[in-house]
């Protein structure tokens, strides 16, 4: 791992690809099952095509991903790092969120006419792939079942409500998210000072 803090804990079940390039800051949690995938790809290799999503909130490198302090990953969270994920102190993730900073896409950007192309193929010059950093900022609170796309800002104290699926673009802060294609429902936090 290129970075683990104090009282880190790894669930039973953990699979971790790409050490070098994870860091997980002191007191997180990766509980049962949780699947971390890291290191950058190489987009001039084997032919694939590569769509990139721009993420001006992410300050790291590609291909890594960095898990601030008192963070709480649930059973089964299953994160694609390759085109890399910030997630922020305090932040949970209930079981079996996704967070897919590399998805294979369905047809061929270039000439989507081209029936040979698109889908999981093993064939390089048969994939086509959407890559985009994501960021969680600090305080936000994934809920279960739920997608985060390439490209997507989730901004602190954010949440996004269960089986929901980001798809890019910035959300909050402090903003309440629903649905496939989530969409703002309110704010998480009252204000105080507000009657």
């Amino acid at each position: 791992m290129r970075y683990v803090g104090r009282n880190v804990v790894f669930g039973p079940g953990c699979r971790i690809k790409g050490c070098r390039y994870i860091s997980i800051d002191d007191h997180s949690v990766l509980a049962l099952g949780c699947t971390l995938v890291a290191g950058p790809i190489d987009k001039h290799a084997g032919g694939a095509e590569y769509r990139e999503k721009i993420n001006d909130d992410f300050r790291g490198e590609s291909g890594t991903i960095v898990i601030g302090k008192h963070a709480y990953l649930s059973k089964n969270c299953y994160l694609i790092g390759n085109g890399g994920i910030d997630i922020g102190d305090e932040c949970t993730l209930t079981p079996n969120t996704i967070l897919l900073s590399m998805t294979n896409h369905y047809a061929s950007f270039q000439k989507p006419s081209d029936r040979s192309v698109g889908g999981a193929h093993e064939i390089p010059r048969r994939q086509c792939f959407t890559i985009g950093p994501i960021v969680l900022g600090k305080n936000c609170f994934i809920a279960l079942n739920s997608v985060i796309l390439p490209g997507a800002s989730i901004l602190e104290d954010s949440s996004v409500l269960m089986n929901s699926v980001v798809s890019g673009g910035r959300i909050g802060p402090n903003a309440v998210v629903a649905g496939n294609r989530a969409v703002f429902v309110k704010q998480r936090y009252t204000d105080p000072t507000q009657p």
